[in-house]
């Protein structure tokens, strides 16, 4: 949990990542709009596995999140 906030912290506060597909920012905010208690974990693993500078071990914890 603690992951998540402070990833959500990080670009909040204006730190640019370098994403695959920076279109994908829009998809997942519609998503976590959706009121689906999923949609959120959802959303995230979208935003981390689109951030290149991410480590696998990263995009894995918040791919299984999701799943969960």
């Amino acid at each position: 949990m603690s992951h998540i906030l402070f990833s959500w912290s990080l670009t909040n506060k204006g730190v640019t990542m370098n994403k695959y597909y920076p279109e994908l920012d829009t998809v997942s905010d519609i998503i976590e709009q959706l009121p689906h208690p999923q949609c959120k974990p959802i959303a995230h693993a979208i935003r981390i596995c689109n951030d290149q500078d991410q480590h696998l071990v990263a995009k894995l914890h918040a791919i299984t999140l999701a799943l969960l």
